[in-house]
């Protein structure tokens, strides 16, 4: 599989998710806990995918070192957040069996 069509299964399993689709993700969107948790799903598959901070920081325009909390953000909130860890694990599961 080649990266074009491993991002677009990101982008369409966050989606599925979460309810957010990548512009939205990629928007300010202070405030609204849903949107930054699909944004932070949606950086852990980019990490999974091999690319680094500054990398990811261009995907998302955002700087180097919010991208940098994200893994760190992850980790914590799939330990502690039911809800959360259920949509990590949804997000998983769907990359994983979209076609």
């Amino acid at each position: 599989m080649c990266y074009s069509e491993y991002i677009n299964r990101i982008e369409q399993a966050v989606k599925e998710a979460t309810g957010y689709d990548f512009p939205a993700i990629k928007e300010e969107g202070r405030g609204v806990t849903e949107l930054f948790f699909a944004r932070v799903l949606f950086d852990h598959e980019l990490v999974l995918l091999g690319l680094n901070p500054s990398q990811r920081a261009r995907v998302f325009n955002r700087t180097y070192a919010s991208v940098s909390r994200y893994a760190e953000i992850y980790d914590n909130e799939y330990q502690t957040n039911r809800s959360f860890r259920i949509m990590a694990d949804r997000v998983k599961d769907l990359i994983n069996n979209i076609k």
